[in-house]
């Protein structure tokens, strides 16, 4: 036989708490990654981004408890936003850093905290919010559904959300075609909660909106051009399991970066020169000069 309406809808919604876990921590994963390298980080900054991930993610918890008429549209349209706005977090991070602080000067511990928990706020607080109102949604249904069954769910997409990220996304995909990946299962599924309940308006809008996110969200160009700011005219762009790698550009210089970090820059004539001229000074006369192991961005 078949299954219910409301048994249809209750897997659902169990699905999309999987769903949200998988998303939630690859975008907590991928929040880390460019927290590090905005602020040239260390374990201060990855625990900063913890402590507000958890105290926003308590608090949208909180906050959840004043819902008192939880309805499966409410859940599907939170859903919807859940899914979509972890491009928009990406993008406010990269903004952010240097509209509020002088480039290349370091924001000193309370700016790098409350520039994380600003940017951060949004998403933590709708993803607080969205497990135990899945719960009630659920339960509304005349559904048995524990808090126990509620965090082993959840507790099943973090596992594979940590598990994907680590072993597979990090080494194949940049951080914007990760969102994707990892928000299409959410957006499918709040598509089809849309069109379970008939609302046919709203089914186009949020076509409309998933259209807008994947077309954002795969165009390589944008993401190079939302690193400007932090690297100027940036000419190439890799994701490495062990940070960002970034080629940028001024006039005829070449400039490596490694997690927001400058490692090496090419055409630095008067460097070189100086390097190489005083010790072929000390000859009388120079034919042929071997050069082992210059270095990186040592003279060559």
């Amino acid at each position: 036989m078949g299954a219910t309406p409301s048994t249809y809808v209750k897997r659902l919604i169990v699905w999309s708490i999987i769903g949200t876990g998988i998303t939630s921590v690859t975008t907590q994963l991928l929040t880390l990654r460019e927290f590090l390298s905005q602020f040239q980080g260390n374990e201060i900054t990855i625990s900063l981004v913890l402590f507000c991930w958890l105290l926003l993610g308590g608090l949208g918890s909180l906050l959840e408890k004043g819902a008192k008429r939880p309805t499966l549209t409410g859940y599907t349209l939170l859903l919807l936003v859940i899914s979509v706005w972890p491009l928009v977090q990406l993008l406010l991070i990269r903004w952010a850093r240097d509209q509020f602080f002088t480039h290349g000067a370091s924001p000193g511990f309370y700016g790098i905290f409350f520039t994380i928990l600003c940017t951060t706020a949004p998403y933590c607080l709708m993803i607080g919010f969205i497990l135990p109102h899945a719960q009630k949604v659920i339960q509304r249904s005349g559904y048995a559904f524990s808090s126990g069954d509620l965090y082993l769910t959840d507790g099943i997409g973090d596992v594979a959300g940590g598990a994907i990220f680590s072993f597979v996304l990090v080494y194949w995909l940049k951080p914007f075609a990760i969102i994707a990946l990892t928000s299409a299962f959410l957006i499918l599924l709040a598509l089809v909660l849309i069109f379970h309940k008939k609302l046919y308006v709203l089914l186009g809008a949020a076509l409309a909106l998933a259209a807008l996110f994947f077309r954002v969200a795969s165009n390589g160009d944008l993401e190079l051009k939302s690193l400007s700011d932090q690297y100027g005219h940036a000419v190439q762009y890799e994701e490495s399991p062990y940070g960002r790698v970034v080629v940028s550009k001024e006039a005829d210089q070449y400039t490596v970066w490694e997690s927001g970090i400058p490692v090496y820059s090419g055409g630095d004539l008067i460097e070189s020169e100086e390097k190489i001229h005083f010790p072929l000074s000390q000859l009388d006369r120079v034919e042929r000069v071997l050069l082992v192991s210059g270095g990186l961005g040592e003279p060559l």
